[in-house]
């Protein structure tokens, strides 16, 4: 084999090796740091648009960071539209590597941090917990630009072989032949990356005219977006809508361009007989200039083009149980304007309490795994209205506006409270006997259900009269439900469904009485600020 070819052949396998690895060790770390770094930004602006070119650059590899992505969208830290902005910005980081590759003195540098690594390594400074990805991302690097540097210099071996030169150069005549063979490239190496450099590198040494060269990076955008399709397109929704977004985002500006510089436009650019130092850099200005042009273009369409995508794939609605409908980070600098978002999404919970009843009745049922992912979606909402009210009470507020802050954090253990029981409650509900333990328990379930929904009714539109007689709906149930512990021993039932009947009154009760505290602390409350 000709050595030369096996530079290039060395230099892929080096390169493909380091963004493995830089991959690999950014999302042991990246998630939680993301996470973080939004959640003290806000995750809007200049701000979002320089994580997302920061988190490009460090990945090199937006399949991977679209699973992290997906990730801080299910946990509500990023917002859909916000999942796109981060995903577009992040494309345009990974052509960090591009501009790298115009560097002239990458082999010194490859070799210093190939060399810094091995220190590192030899004091087990990659055995670290804290230090021990930082020493990956080393190694990762300096496999890269090695695996560049032996791209580069291998590039002579093409222009060496009459045959493939020939080949190369008679693609001139046939420019949407180089796109294609560009988009089928990067669909099998899953990226851009590599087939652009072994291109650029091709180009520095004479083989390949401006023209071709152009259009296979263009092509290279494509194919590289399609390879994302296949390997989180099979995913949830949100995972879809975002594997989608790339897809436009890489195929507008790969065939945009690539109208225009079969036209003629740019042509002349790139043009066969150029200087191939020219043409070089000419190439990777172009492939960043693909991404220049696809976030303008989606820029114009962000709205329509999100919207469209929700429609087409929605939110799994176990997704949107768990994000909060009202609270949002935005919301954290104005306390009095938080506190009524709060306020709302108590609301909200309320109002979907008696959902987790739908195991217990006959109408309208639901199985306990649906009702237990209910909750659990309930759940994760109040642990988010914790967090914002403690977000709240750290910016100092007016006494009075932290006094209701408190206020409201004091009805999260009420609200809590209510969802572990009827957590519960679902529980003892087993599949053998579901229907007989339904039958059971319909006047308990049929009336605690009446009793949640004016409760939320009276939450969100507070009348004396229904409060009152909430109060006294709750105030003693002791004798209805000793009467239906006494019914149940008159009847012959399995004991398993015996016990469960007899546990589903204590709930029951405990669930009542959970009801009375929501509405006594909240006579509390309007008397306080009469």
């Amino acid at each position: 084999m000709n050595p030369l070819f096996l530079n290039t052949f060395t230099g892929i396998g080096l390169f493909l090796i380091g963004v493995r690895l830089l991959t690999l060790h950014m999302q042991q770390v990246g998630q939680q740091r993301l996470r973080s770094f939004l959640a003290r930004l806000g995750g809007s602006g200049w701000r979002l648009r320089l994580v997302g070119l920061v988190a490009g650059a460090g990945f090199q590899s937006v399949n991977a960071l679209i699973q992290v992505v997906v990730a801080l969208v299910h946990a509500d830290t990023l917002s859909m539209r916000q999942g796109f902005r981060l995903v577009a910005w992040a494309n345009l980081g990974t052509s960090f590597l591009v501009l790298v590759a115009t560097f002239n003195y990458l082999h010194p540098l490859a070799l210093g941090l190939i060399g810094i690594t091995g220190v590192l390594f030899y004091v087990r400074l990659d055995r670290s917990a804290r230090w021990g990805h930082a020493v990956g991302v080393l190694l990762a690097l300096g496999l890269l630009f090695l695996g560049i540097d032996f791209i580069k210099a291998g590039s002579a071996g093409v222009r060496a072989d009459p045959r493939l030169a020939h080949a190369l150069q008679a693609m001139d005549t046939w420019p949407w032949g180089a796109w294609a063979l560009g988009v089928l490239a990067s669909f099998v190496a899953q990226s851009s990356l590599p087939i652009t450099l072994v291109v650029m590198a091709i180009v520095g040494g004479g083989a390949m005219g401006g023209g071709t060269a152009g259009m296979v990076v263009l092509g290279t955008g494509l194919g590289s977006a399609l390879s994302t399709w296949f390997l989180v397109g099979h995913l949830e929704r949100s995972a879809r809508q975002l594997a989608m977004y790339q897809l436009l985002f890489r195929a507008s500006g790969s065939v945009v361009l690539a109208l225009a510089w079969w036209g003629g436009i740019l042509w002349g650019l790139g043009a066969h007989g150029t200087d191939p130092d020219v043409v070089h850099d000419v190439l990777a200005a172009l492939f960043v200039g693909h991404y220049l042009v696809s976030l303008v273009l989606l820029a114009v369409l962000d709205q329509p083009l999100t919207l469209a995508l929700a429609r087409r794939w929605p939110p799994a609605p176990e997704t949107l149980w768990r994000q909060p409908r009202y609270i949002h980070a935005g919301a954290l600098q104005h306390p009095v304007w938080g506190l009524d978002l709060l306020l709302r999404e108590h609301q909200r919970l309320l109002a979907e309490l008696p959902d987790g009843l739908s195991a217990w009745r006959s109408e309208q049922a639901q199985s306990p795994d649906w009702v237990a992912q209910r909750l659990d979606g309930l759940r994760q909402v109040l642990k988010a209205c914790d967090a914002f009210a403690e977000g709240l009470m750290a910016q100092a507020p007016e006494a009075a506006v932290a006094h209701r802050l408190l206020e409201a954090r004091n009805r999260h253990a009420l609200l809590r409270g209510l969802i572990d029981t009827l957590d519960d409650m679902a529980a003892l509900v087993s599949p053998g006997a579901a229907s007989t333990f339904v039958a059971q328990v319909h006047p308990l379930a049929e009336g605690l259900h009446a009793m949640l929904t004016l409760l939320a009714e009276q939450e969100a539109a507070p009348d004396p009269l229904t409060a009152q007689w909430l109060l006294g709906l709750s105030q003693d149930r002791v004798a209805d439900l000793q009467a239906f512990r006494q019914g149940l021993r008159h009847q012959v039932l399995d004991e398993g469904v015996l016990s469960a009947l007899l546990d589903a009154a204590s709930l029951h009760q405990r669930c009542v009485w959970l009801v009375r505290q929501w509405l006594l602390h909240s006579a509390e409350i309007g008397r306080a600020h009469v």
